[in-house]
């Protein structure tokens, strides 16, 4: 698994190491003609870069050719809002796993569907423009079947008028026992769509969609093991929207790096009412996963909380490559 790994990077390497040389010629021949009128006013031109590559087979190498240059370089200005930019290439091109964000929308007393079911919709307009620019900027899309059973849901990225984009994210499906339905929308929306079943699957396979069988975890679809099969295909970043068994799997695995959640000030009660966030769940208060860097922002009535689940950096992406996570289980019924 690290010489795969390995592999991987070098090979990402030498295609990060091909556009990095392009850019630094480019700021190399701009920033030369620009040095010269810059140096009749007897001021220094400089490279403000936020933050280093996080690819071990480039890092340094770009910034190495402007200061050759003689354009001098600082790194690390805005090195925060340089890291968030590419936290799913930088998770990615240490562990060879994509960067994972839990994404839901919920009532003021915490329910994500009325007890029927019914869910459109909890958050307004402004929140799901938003929410399909999340679409929009990720690689794939991560639901359980349960999901789509009840909503039947298109899960692509549109724009403000509603169209489809053109670039449209991987649809991934947790379906451990392939009740997937042959006529989902999503298999015939723009794009495509990967059928996540375990391989102890026995059944047929759905037309319109790639089928993939993956090891069985405790409840469905192993989450560790196709986040790592996402991971070989390229996937550098996945938007996990539900529902709430796989969000909680995901989470009692430790395995979400962000969570954007929108809260709408509706309130819809009932004992049946789920949740957004099931699984295992903790024991005590102490053991509560609390966000970092958190950021409120408002969207019409609509309020978002985003942070970090594990306070993630690129140092501490390292931690990934173990696997070890300190906890049991892979319940997760959505599959």
């Amino acid at each position: 698994m690290q010489r795969r790994r390995r592999c991987r990077w070098r090979a990402r390497g030498r295609n990060l190491q091909r556009s990095t040389r392009r850019l630094s010629r480019a700021i190399i021949t701009a920033g030369l003609l620009h040095a010269r009128s810059l140096l009749l006013r007897r001021a220094l031109l400089k490279c403000v870069s936020r933050c280093a590559i996080p690819n071990p087979n480039v890092a340094g190498g770009g910034v190495a050719r402007l200061e050759e240059a003689g354009i001098r370089t600082h790194i690390g200005e805005c090195a925060q809002e340089g890291q968030r930019l590419i936290e799913g290439f930088a998770k990615h091109s240490r562990t060879g796993m994509p960067f994972v964000t839990a994404k839901y929308a919920m009532s003021l007393d915490g329910k994500i569907a009325a007890r029927s079911g019914d869910s459109k919709w909890i958050s307004g307009e402004e929140s799901r423009l938003f929410a399909h620019l999340l679409r929009a900027q990720s690689d794939a899309i991560m639901v359980g079947i349960n999901t789509v059973l009840a909503d039947d849901p298109m899960l692509t990225a549109r724009d403000a008028e509603g169209n489809a984009n053109e670039r449209q994210p991987l649809r991934v499906v947790l379906d451990s026992h392939g009740r997937m339905p042959h006529d989902a929308q999503m298999l015939n929306a723009p794009g495509d769509t990967l059928v996540a079943v375990t391989d102890d699957f026995n059944g047929g396979i759905c037309d319109g969609a790639e089928t993939v069988r993956m090891p069985t975890g405790r409840g469905g679809v192993d989450l560790r093991a196709l986040l790592a099969a996402l991971g070989e295909r390229d996937i550098t970043s996945v938007l996990v929207e539900g529902g709430g068994a796989t969000i909680g799997a995901l989470f009692d695995l430790n395995l979400v790096d962000k969570v954007v959640a929108f809260v709408a000030p509706v309130i819809i009660g009932g004992n049946e009412a789920i949740s957004p966030v099931g699984g295992i769940g903790i024991a005590k208060m102490e053991e509560a996963l609390r966000l970092r860097d958190v950021d409120v922002r408002r969207f019409g009535g609509d309020v978002a909380i985003i942070g970090y689940a594990r306070g993630y950096t690129w140092e501490y992406a390292r931690e990934y490559t173990d696997g070890d996570t300190g906890r049991e289980g892979d319940v997760h019924r959505d599959s």
